[in-house]
């Protein structure tokens, strides 16, 4: 099961992909690193918005369980949070 990291820059203007679609089940961890109210991460499907996404506060870190061929996007409100992802493929 090999383990994945990235790293993103996720700003205001586009959705940005975090975690690419896979044929079988992942396990991911997303964390945005920032130490900063200055930035506000929303995850969500490829339509994510500021008013449709998840809200992940800056140094939470979410545990999620991607089922085959979806994936996550995330966008900014605020600032360019840096995000880390971790994922567990099963093949």
């Amino acid at each position: 099961m090999p383990i994945h990291s990235n790293q993103f820059a996720v700003g205001t203007a586009a959705i940005v992909q975090i975690v690419a679609p896979d044929v079988e089940p992942q396990k991911v961890w997303i964390h945005e690193s920032d130490h900063s109210a200055s930035t506000i991460l929303y995850l969500g499907n490829a339509q994510v918005t500021t008013a449709t996404g998840l809200h992940l506060h800056p140094e939470q870190t979410l545990e999620m369980d991607i089922p085959p061929n979806d994936g996550v996007w995330a966008i900014s409100g605020a600032g360019t949070p840096t995000v880390h992802v971790m994922r567990v493929t099963q093949h």
